[in-house]
C-alpha cells in the first residue's frame, strides 16, 4: 500500500520570509526607510537638526504604521488605496423593480461602481 499525501492548495497564507514580514511589508518597510534616510540627509538640510529630527522620527512612525497596521482585515497601503481607487470611479445609483424567483416583484435599492 502505498502512501499518498495531499498538498493543500486552498490556503491563502503569505509566505514571511523577512524577519516574520512579508514581502510586501519588507518592500514597504524598505522603501519607507530609505526614503526616510534620502529625507534626513538631503531632503531637509535647510531645517535646524532638532525640527528634522522629529520630522525624520514621525515619517519613520508613519512608514511602520504603513508597514505594520491593520484595518478591518486589510493592511493600512490596501485600506488607502481601496479608498483613492474609491473616489476616482464612477457611481450610479440605480432603482427599479425586479422579479424574484417566485414571480413577486420587489423593490431593488443599489448603488452600482
Amino acid at each position: 500500500m502505498t502512501l499518498t499525501h495531499e498538498i493543500p492548495t486552498h490556503l491563502e497564507v503569505e509566505d514571511r520570509p523577512f524577519f516574520g514580514l512579508t514581502f510586501k511589508q519588507f518592500t514597504v518597510l524598505a522603501l519607507g526607510l530609505g526614503g526616510l534616510a534620502f529625507l534626513y540627509n538631503y531632503g531637509l538640510c535647510w531645517v535646524p537638526d532638532p525640527f528634522r529630527l522629529i520630522l525624520t522620527v514621525v515619517a519613520g512612525a508613519v512608514a511602520l504604521a504603513i508597514t505594520l497596521l491593520k484595518l478591518e482585515g486589510l493592511s493600512l497601503l490596501d485600506w488607502l488605496m481601496e479608498r483613492v481607487l474609491f473616489g476616482f470611479q464612477p457611481h450610479q445609483a440605480i432603482f427599479g423593480l425586479y422579479e424574484l424567483q417566485q414571480g413577486s416583484v420587489k423593490e431593488e435599492r443599489s448603488f452600482r461602481r
